[in-house]
């Protein structure tokens, strides 16, 4: 596409010495100008020499010849090695030009609907391990996208709409680089062909399996024996995940020490799995990171699967880092607001970033569900216990939930646990009053059953205390009553005796 400057000699023999010389021509002559196709063999493409089209058919043109010579300029908007002959017939001159090669200018490389985004705030372009078509065109020189003549592309030339070097074929190789983020991982692209035809390469299959802003680079070595032809597209993206991966994920039961792992209504649940960037392969995209990372914990939403009750959702937190994040949510706690049967329950993830890019187990956006945990409506009771005013008492704490309309033994809760402190005496009757008795010891929950123990207060002091137990708040709570030696007590008691042996 660039002109060059053509010299044409008119030469004969000197009949005295038989050697070449100049001849005497000059003016303007009537020349039969022809186009011959060297490599390719054939094409379409004229010869442009002083203005005229010159094919493979012949071209009269006129030519201006001084002192033998006429010095013109020419061009050729194609690629390939080429020669042309000359014929002036009313002269009898007739000839060759050396075969010479024109080669492509640049290579002119784009990607269909690319936005050409410059940062992790440009638009998005399209997901990792997704297809996207690729442009690449061997172009000839055009003034405007070299301002300097230095016969190099200006910084960010649009090179797609010049002139297709149609005779052109060769072997090209392609690489990128990646522009953005930093530091980032360069990934791999895939699915362009090793070869250009008819000056054209579409690859429709090309693939990018990473996050970011890449530039694609396409050269071909030496054309011709004529040097490398070569080519860079601007910024390519942005590229994002095809999806954030979260697997079948587990609820934390509160108590896992017994046979059947559980939580108590109302009780603080934790949930712990991993968020992970994927492309459409389902390989990792670490690129997912910093400012390239647009999930954020607002973007997420904890929800009852399958139960009855419902859900309060603690603090949701993560930070990616090289495309991955461990998914924290601490003080859940769900419920029913009284009492209730036991329930298995399973909860589901849900969520976007703000690129779109959903929160699920695969591309086509399955919600992730995580297994299912055992709820139960709880109660801690003190049972009630008697005991000579000289022993020790000790009563049994019972951990309880609800089932089928009534309070059992959970006998999986070995979990439960408190101090003395958390427990109190009050409604002192009898003859029994504060600083008589004491808790002497405690134990908390194992199997179902915790226990607290009171000092024996002496003869002459019997009498009856409540226990009071500061249970957790998941719990409902029943007192029980401590009973030492004679003493009437309660109308709801219709007989009880102590008896010395």
């Amino acid at each position: 596409g660039h002109d060059f400057t053509v010299t044409i000699t008119a030469i004969g023999e000197d009949p005295q010495s038989g050697q070449c010389t100049a001849l005497d021509y000059s003016g303007t002559k009537t020349i039969d100008a022809t186009l011959f196709y060297n490599d390719p063999s054939s094409g379409s493409t004229p010869f442009i020499l002083d203005g005229n089209n010159v094919t493979s058919s012949g071209t009269s043109i006129q030519l201006n010849f001084t002192n033998s010579t006429a010095t013109v300029s020419a061009t050729y908007n194609d690629a390939g090695k080429i020669w042309f002959r000359l014929t002036d017939s009313a002269e009898n001159i007739t000839g060759d030009s050396a075969v010479f090669v024109v080669k492509p200018w640049a290579y002119s490389v784009t990607a269909d609907g690319n936005p050409g985004a410059a940062d992790a705030s440009g638009n998005v372009f399209c997901a990792a391990g997704d297809t996207f078509t690729l442009q690449i065109k061997a172009v000839c020189w055009n003034s405007a996208d070299d301002t300097d003549n230095d016969l190099v592309p200006d910084s960010g030339a649009d090179l797609s709409d010049n002139t297709v070097t149609a005779n052109y074929s060769a072997s090209v190789t392609v690489s990128h680089s990646l522009t953005a983020p930093s530091g980032g991982a360069a990934g791999n692209l895939t699915g362009i062909p090793g070869t250009i035809s008819d000056g054209e390469l579409t690859a429709a299959n090309t693939v990018y399996d990473e996050v970011g802003i890449i530039t694609i680079t396409v050269d071909t070595a030496d054309y011709l024996g004529a040097g490398d032809v070569s080519g860079t597209s601007g910024d390519i993206g942005r590229f994002t995940p095809k999806y954030i991966d979260i697997p079948t994920f587990v609820q934390n039961p509160a108590c896992t020490a017994g046979a059947h792992p559980f939580t108590y209504a109302e009780e603080p649940f934790s949930i712990d799995t991993t968020l992970t960037a994927k492309a459409t392969g389902g390989t990792v995209t670490t690129n997912y990171t910093g400012d390239f990372a647009k999930l954020a914990s607002g973007d997420l939403a904890l929800a009852v699967q399958s139960g009855s009750g419902s859900l309060s959702v603690g603090t949701i937190s993560f930070t990616f880092n090289n495309g991955t994040a461990l998914f924290t949510i601490p003080g859940n706690r769900y419920g029913w607001g009284s009492a209730h049967d036991p329930e298995t329950v399973t909860l589901n993830i849900t969520g976007s970033d703000s690129d779109s890019v959903s929160v699920s187990t695969d591309t086509s956006g399955t919600a992730a569900v995580s297994s299912g945990v055992s709820y139960r409506y709880g109660r801690l009771q003190v049972l009630d216990s008697f005991s000579p005013s000289t022993r020790d008492l000790t009563l049994t704490i019972a951990a309880q939930y609800y089932s089928a309309g009534d309070y059992v033994a959970n006998t999986d809760d070995s979990c439960t646990t408190y101090t003395d402190s958390n427990i109190t005496l009050q409604n002192w009757q009898g003859n029994l009053t504060a600083g008589d008795t004491g808790i002497s010891a405690f134990t908390t929950v194992t199997d179902g059953n915790g226990s607290v123990t009171l000092s024996a207060p002496g003869l002459s002091h019997e009498g009856m205390v409540d226990i009071i137990l500061n249970a957790p708040a998941w719990f409902t709570f029943d007192a029980g009553t401590a009973t030492f030696g004679i003493y009437r007590g309660d109308d709801r008691f219709i007989s009880w005796q102590e008896i010395q042996k």
